[in-house]
């Protein structure tokens, strides 16, 4: 829907927003450190 312009991506971004910032309030949101993001996914994948 984003792709064909259905919800704006303004409101995507909008949505992605209050989620991280919900995460940090509830202790849930760690910061991108600089490492690796690959290594990071399948460490997360692999838990």
């Amino acid at each position: 829907m984003a792709e064909s312009g259905e919800i704006p991506m303004e409101r995507i971004n909008a949505s992605v927003l209050r989620i991280l910032k919900l995460k940090e309030h509830s202790g849930l949101f760690t910061p991108y450190d600089g490492s690796d993001i690959e290594a990071r996914v399948r460490a997360a994948n692999s838990s």
